[in-house]
Parts: C-alpha cells; structure tokens; sequence
C-alpha cells in the first residue's frame, strides 16, 4: 500500500520512493505459518514498531527514514546508497478486496503522475499466511535511472491491512528481491512475537 511520491536527485542519485501508500507487491506464495516463522536472517536485525504493532527483519545497515504527514505511520528503510527503499505500512481496516485497492492505486498513482514511464509487471490475487492478499509488480522511471517495484498487501476484512514494499534500481533487482523476500517471510504481527 504505497503511495509514489517521486525519487528525489541530489548529486546525481535518486532515491526509490514507494507509490501511494496503496501499491501491490511481486510474487507472495503461501509463507510459513506464524507459528513457525524463520529466524531473523543472518545480516538483518529485528525491528519492532511499537505504534503499528508490528516486527519485521531489516538488513543491517539500512536507515530509517522519517516520512512527514504519513496517514499510515509506514517504516521506511533506505539501504546505504539511498537507491532501494523498504516500506511496511499497517491500515486500521483491510478492505474486501486486496486487488480492487491495488487496481485503484495504480490509477491514482498513474493519473496523479507518480509513477513516470510505469510499466505493470503483475497484478494478482494471492494468499498471504492464509489470509485474502494481493501483489503488484511494477517498474518506473526516477531521475536518473529506472526502478523495479514489488508490493504485497494482505489482511483479514474489518482487521488490519498490512503493505510490504520495495523498490530497486531495476540493474539491481536480482540482488534486492531477495530482501523483499526476507522481510515479507519475518513479517510478525504484534501478536505472533
């Protein structure tokens, strides 16, 4: 559940911003269950968010980067070169229909030009731990290079709804998936740590 808010320049790099808050992620096969959820992945550290109640591996190293007038209250991560950028976001109710949002997101964030030179990879229905999901993959244009997006987002109707994304220099897509990947599998509700 991303919402682009374009890549920003300085001295000659862009950062990966997510779409509005609203954006499905790439491939999101049944996980392990909560109960028996994989240890933290060796170079990544625990982080637990005690305002959305949730806990998610971080690879070493990234930053935390505030996010001004965030509806979501999302933790966002930068890696050390400021080109990839993870987002977890947590929405008080999930809608009916995981894939309706993202669908809708997609046109907001294209006719609201946050998404320049956006190119669908995927948008699909998919289960999450058993819960009703959806995933989104995408690409688009920054300022000075193109982007590769994956955002999955998942929940129970009425419960919280839950956005896992992450975007990558398209270069380096293979390298980066495989964090989206870790997270998404540590992923912990506050309930389940």
């Amino acid at each position: 559940m991303l919402l682009l808010s374009g890549d920003a320049e300085g001295d000659g790099e862009d950062e990966a911003e997510s779409p509005a808050n609203d954006v499905p992620a790439a491939t999101a096969s049944p996980s392990a269950s909560p109960r028996t959820l994989p240890p933290v992945p060796k170079g990544y550290h625990l982080f637990e968010d005690k305002k959305t109640r949730v806990a998610f591996p971080v690879p070493d190293g990234w930053t935390r980067k505030q996010v001004p007038n965030d509806p979501n209250g999302a933790a966002v991560y930068v890696d050390p070169s400021g080109l990839v950028r993870l987002e977890v976001s947590v929405l008080d109710l999930a809608s009916s229909d995981p894939l309706q949002r993202w669908v809708d997101d997609e046109a907001k964030s294209v006719a609201e030009g946050k998404l320049p030179g956006y190119k669908q990879l995927r948008m699909q229905d998919t289960e999450f731990r058993g819960e009703p999901a959806a995933l989104w993959e995408f690409t688009f244009k920054g300022r000075a290079r193109d982007y590769r997006a994956v955002d999955l987002g998942f929940g129970r109707p009425g419960g919280n709804e839950y956005a896992i994304y992450l975007s990558a220099p398209s270069a380096d897509w293979a390298r980066y998936k495989k964090v989206f990947d870790d997270v998404k599998d540590g992923f912990r509700p506050s309930d389940e740590h």
